[in-house]
């Protein structure tokens, strides 16, 4: 094997483990992230057609090895496109990189020259899709360069301006790009900056920059209007890297701890957890279950205690005794839980490898695994599916199992 080989075997598992990282630490709504070959391919659905899309970026820089992040891939020179589940295929302009949608609509973001200020801006873009291969521009809106840019459920949109890698300020604006309001938390600026919305609620977690380590803001925001409903400060040890919304319940995580947060700011409860994989809100039973490399949990709502836990391992080898008995160096990877059969069932997928291999070499043989409210196993679905990544888009009396190139209907 040449050393050019070599360097590009090296080159995409190093943005294969960096995005899986990235995108299996941040599941709520997303479907995924996957690698294929030199594209990154997102998967999404359109909440009113039940249609499937995929946002493809076609070309993976060595910045991503060098920030250690995703977001620095999809910059001026790299091509962003739309590839709908019928097969029609719309590329963005050069440069302009897909944000997010709500339902028909599309936002992208696009780096500029300002011949007013004589600078480099971001430009959002709101377009609506009129065909499944043709978009009309709705409206514009210009940020600095350095904002960083996230769209909430409803299409509201959250800027924090950042500089010398410290923010100074909070911008709000409508889905129409109608400026709602502006936060800045600390005098000083602060050092990192965390949020998520409940749909009624928007919650930020924000750290100081040069005051007491110790010490936090929480900032509940209205989600329609961008008013403050109050502000709390913390003095301990509480870190945030993910937020999860329950209903009025927030659900925090960081440095191996959950902090369950009502809105009115006060813990209800935290317990310790280790790196979880995914979370989702399971609202038939008011439980919360919690995916990690390991095990399956299910907690109460209102105080965090364990419902049940499953051991990965030991439901696995339910289906793949006969495989465990004939591969010594078999490698057990859990790829998502989540809600089925309108939260009647919990959906757990497997992936298995053969060994540690380069990620262009990388098969799972993927396992579905549906497990009721009490813990109990009641269905497994061998997927067999050669893919990256996998995802479940629940509906009422169905379910599609949807990887990087295709989606398989289950009925109930």
């Amino acid at each position: 094997m040449t050393g050019r080989t070599l360097f590009k075997s090296f080159y995409i598992f190093i943005i294969f483990i960096i995005t899986s990282y990235l995108y299996t630490q941040n599941l709520v709504d997303k479907v995924a992230l996957a690698g294929r070959d030199n594209t990154v391919i997102e998967i999404f659905e359109n909440s009113e057609t039940g249609e499937i899309f995929r946002v493809f970026s076609n070309d993976m820089g060595p910045m991503i090895i060098e920030q250690g992040t995703a977001a620095g891939t999809l910059t001026k020179k790299f091509l962003d496109g739309i590839i709908w589940e019928n097969g029609k295929q719309l590329t963005f302009a050069k440069g302009e990189r897909f944000l997010s949608f709500a339902n028909d609509h599309i936002f992208t973001s696009k780096e500029v020259w300002n011949n007013d200020t004589r600078e480099y801006c971001n430009e959002i873009k709101k377009y609506t899709i009129l065909q499944r291969s043709l978009l009309e521009l709705d409206k514009k809106l210009t940020v600095k360069k350095n904002n960083q840019i996230n769209i909430l459920s409803n299409g509201n949109i959250v800027t924090t301006d950042f500089h010398d890698f410290y923010g100074t300020e909070i911008s709000i604006y409508t889905s129409n790009f109608k400026f709602l309001d502006s936060y800045n938390p600390y005098m000083l600026g602060f050092k990192k900056i965390t949020f998520a919305d409940n749909g009624k609620v928007i919650l930020f977690v924000v750290y100081p920059t040069r005051s007491n380590k110790n010490m936090l803001k929480l900032l509940f925001i209205n989600f329609e209007n961008g008013n403050l409903i109050r502000e709390k400060e913390i003095y301990n040890n509480f870190t945030a890297s993910r937020i999860f919304p329950f209903g009025n319940l927030f659900v925090i995580y960081g440095d191996g701890w959950f902090n369950a947060i009502n809105n009115k700011g006060n813990i209800v409860w935290d317990r310790r957890f280790d790196k979880p994989l995914s979370v989702i809100d399971n609202k038939l039973d008011k439980s919360i279950c919690v995916l990690t490399s390991e095990k399956i949990f299910s907690l109460k709502k209102k105080n965090g205690s364990t419902k049940w836990s499953k051991d990965i391992f030991s439901i696995y080898s339910i289906k793949m005794d006969e495989e465990l008995e004939k591969v010594t160096d078999i490698n057990i990877q859990p790829l998502g839980i989540y809600n089925i059969f309108d939260n009647e069932s919990v959906g757990l997928i497997v992936g298995q490898t053969r060994g540690f291999v380069s990620v262009d070499k990388l098969k799972y043989n993927t396992v579905l695994y549906i497990i009721n409210n009490k813990g109990k196993t009641e269905k497994v679905i061998d997927c067999c599916r050669k893919t990256y990544m996998t995802k479940i888009v629940n509906h009422n009396n169905y379910f599609k199992l949807v990887t990087d190139n295709e989606s398989v209907e289950y009925k109930k």
